[in-house]
C-alpha cells in the first residue's frame, strides 16, 4: 500500500466516525428531550398531589375541631357544666 491509499482509507474511517458521532450527539439530544417532558408531566402530577393533599389536611382538620368541640359539649351537657 502506498501512502496515497493509506490516507485515503485514514479519511474515509474519519468521516465514519464524524458520522457516527453526529448521530450520537442526535441521539443524545432526543433522550435529554424525552427526559425533561417526562419530568415536566412528573412535576405537573405532584403539583396536583400535593394541591390535593393540601385540600384534605384542611377537612381533617376542620372535621377534627368539629368532632373535638361536639364532645367536649356532650361532655359539658351530660356532667352538667351548663
Amino acid at each position: 500500500m502506498d501512502y496515497d491509499e493509506r490516507i485515503a482509507k485514514v479519511e474515509a474511517l474519519v468521516d465514519t466516525i464524524k458520522k457516527d458521532i453526529d448521530r450520537l450527539y442526535d441521539a443524545v439530544e432526543r433522550l435529554r428531550q424525552h427526559t425533561d417532558n417526562g419530568l415536566a408531566e412528573l412535576r405537573a402530577s405532584l403539583d396536583a398531589q400535593r394541591k390535593e393533599a393540601s385540600a384534605n389536611m384542611r377537612w381533617m382538620v376542620g372535621l377534627t375541631l368539629v368532632n373535638t368541640s361536639m364532645i367536649l359539649g356532650l361532655s359539658g351537657r351530660i356532667f352538667g357544666l351548663y
